[in-house]
């Protein structure tokens, strides 16, 4: 079973999805903060939009998915993992877009 941390504990289906999403408010409230021009705050909500939607929509149904296979069951073949690598494919370029256009706003 992974671990997490040095704590020896198990991460719970809560934790996953939490601490990304704390670092995520984080992140906006900080943006906010520094008056981003136009450009920023859109595709700080951008991203922040695609991970909302890869932690809250795709991840859950994969955890559930994925307890399954070491109880032994064989559960049906998913399309949820094209899912996940297809909002991490969207996720890149708009994370590239947005550093260059905070820098070019400095």
């Amino acid at each position: 079973m992974p671990h997490c941390g040095s704590y020896g504990t198990t991460p719970s289906e809560r934790d996953r999805f939490v601490e990304p999403s704390a670092l995520a408010a984080v992140i906006v409230v900080a943006v906010l903060a520094a008056s981003p021009t136009v450009p920023v705050a859109v595709l700080t909500g951008v991203v922040v939009v695609l991970l909302i939607v890869q932690l809250a929509g795709v991840r859950p149904f994969l955890h559930r998915r994925g307890s399954r296979v070491p109880a032994g069951e064989q559960p049906p073949r998913s399309r949820a993992h094209y899912a996940y690598v297809g909002l991490e494919a969207l996720k890149v370029p708009a994370l590239i877009a947005l550093g260059a256009t905070t820098l070019a706003a400095l």
